[in-house]
This record gives C-alpha cells, sequence and structure tokens, in this order.
C-alpha cells in the first residue's frame, strides 16, 4: 500500500491548522488577499500566478516522487518564477504614474 497520498493530506491538514491559527491572531489578512487587487476584484494577475503555482508545485513534487527530478526541471521550475516576478514588476511599475 502507498501511504503517499496519506503523508500529502496529512501535511495539508497540518498547514491548515498554522494558517488557521495564524490568521486568528493576524485578523487583517484574508486569503482573498492571494486573489484580489487593491480593489477588491479579483486580479488576473494574482490569479494567474496562484494557478501557475499551484499547477508547477504540483509537477515539481510528481517528479520528486517518481525520481525524475532533474537539476534542468529545477532550473527552469527557478528561472520561470524568477521570470514571472521581474515581468510582473516591469508591469507594476509601468501602470503606475510618475510624480
Amino acid at each position: 500500500m502507498n501511504y503517499t497520498t496519506y503523508i500529502y493530506a496529512a501535511c495539508l491538514a497540518v498547514l491548515m491548522l498554522v494558517l488557521s491559527l495564524w490568521h486568528i491572531k493576524h485578523p487583517d489578512f484574508t486569503l482573498t488577499d492571494l486573489l484580489t487587487g487593491d480593489n477588491g476584484r479579483v486580479s488576473l494577475r494574482k490569479f494567474g500566478a496562484l494557478i501557475a503555482l499551484f499547477s508547477s508545485t504540483w509537477g515539481f513534487v510528481t517528479l520528486v516522487e517518481q525520481g525524475k527530478l532533474s537539476e534542468w526541471y529545477f532550473t527552469a521550475y527557478i528561472g520561470v518564477w524568477a521570470a514571472q516576478k521581474v515581468a510582473s514588476d516591469i508591469a507594476t511599475a509601468i501602470q503606475t504614474p510618475k510624480t
């Protein structure tokens, strides 16, 4: 029997518990901040980044679990996230009016 799924579920449960306890002490933060912009509406940039984070991390974990993770996959994973951050910063700088 493969216990990997149970281990992932237990880690997720612990993470949710820690997040819930942290949220009780910091009520000004909500999980919707991960998706919404300053105007309270869903930000396409934040939504896309969150979906990309979940899907790429799931693929990363799958490669580790299968023993197929190479330095190329790792470099690509880190490179994509670094490039996304740089592109996001550039887009924000372009959209911000100069004073």
